[in-house]
């Protein structure tokens, strides 16, 4: 079994080289054993997986944030994934929502222990997950349009400029986005279900329970049940919207009037003008139809054995 860590050198404030040098003492240098590589552009992480996931069985590590996970995964997907023993996740962003729908034990104490973390994720125990498309993108968290896919495009630009923080970026695109609310007209199609046709907030689909760094949307998901959990906000004024703001991210909005939640197999959306869509964090090209569905392809997640130790 060969190792590969895929390590986004950009990602939180963690010490890199310190991360690096933790992996080969736990190998004893033992390069026939492991590999490591550093990201050096987007969509490089994909392309290390391509160009590595062949001729024998590989753990594969992403070592980041969301993002990170995100271009992984799709490179799993579009390389022989029969070479593919376990996807393991190491936390270096600032969000890490993704990991908390894992295991209810992933806290920030843990996390900040990357250097058990690392050894108890490469000696940790499979789970199965579910793996969710959009169009050929694919994704292991969160989906979202309208609301939320906004502040993301503008958390994203702030995050260029040096002197923000992306915990920082992203509060100030809630805050602008929430001056600046819209509502999007969309016609929903869940399964076989009457199409809805309606002004929405936002709407989320996924299969990890948080996003946003933390915002508990899908309170009920599960990673491994073959079903989308699905949350459709209507139309809200700022009033509204301030007052269920902290429902959101307890996870206690499922009884507010404007909440809808269902589960699904496949989601459509389609509009009259394009709308922006984001995943996992990171941003799709705008599009009047989108579709999200599950992938009959389940991925194993290793999941670190002692989190609670």
């Amino acid at each position: 079994m060969h190792h590969l860590f895929i390590i986004n050198p950009v990602a939180g404030k963690k010490n890199i080289n310190e991360i690096i040098e933790y992996i080969h003492n736990y190998f004893n240098k033992d390069y026939k054993k492991y590999t490591i590589i550093l990201t050096e552009y987007k969509g490089h992480a994909t392309n290390i997986v391509k160009e590595n996931l062949k001729d024998k069985k590989y753990c594969i590590y992403a070592a980041g944030g969301d993002g990170t996970v995100n271009e992984v995964l799709n490179g799993i997907m579009q390389a022989d994934i029969s070479f593919l023993n376990a996807f393991g996740i190491i936390p270096l962003g600032s969000g890490n929502d993704f990991i908390r729908s894992l295991d209810i034990a992933y806290n920030k104490p843990v996390i900040r222990n990357i250097k058990k973390l690392i050894k108890t994720t490469i000696e940790g125990n499979l789970k199965k997950t579910d793996i969710l498309m959009v169009e050929n993108r694919y994704f292991l968290n969160v989906a979202s349009a309208g609301f939320d896919a906004k502040v993301v495009y503008n958390s994203l630009k702030l995050k260029k400029l040096s002197i923000i923080s992306p915990k920082l970026s992203y509060f100030i695109s809630v805050l602008y986005s929430f001056i600046n609310i819209e509502s999007y007209f969309n016609y929903i199609q869940i399964d076989d279900m009457p199409v809805i046709q309606k002004k929405i907030l936002f709407i989320a689909a996924g299969n990890g329970k948080y996003y946003g760094g933390g915002m508990k949307v899908l309170p009920n998901a599960s990673i491994n049940d073959d079903m989308i959990d699905i949350c459709i906000v209507d139309e809200l004024s700022r009033r509204r919207l301030l007052y269920l703001f902290p429902s959101f991210i307890k996870g206690t909005h499922l009884n507010a009037p404007e909440v809808t939640i269902i589960r699904a197999k496949q989601i459509k959306l389609i509009t009259a003008i394009n709308q922006r869509i984001q995943i996992d964090g990171e941003l799709m090209r705008h599009n009047k139809n989108i579709e999200i569905k599950i992938s009959p392809v389940k991925i194993n997640i290793l999941v670190p054995n002692n989190l609670r130790d």
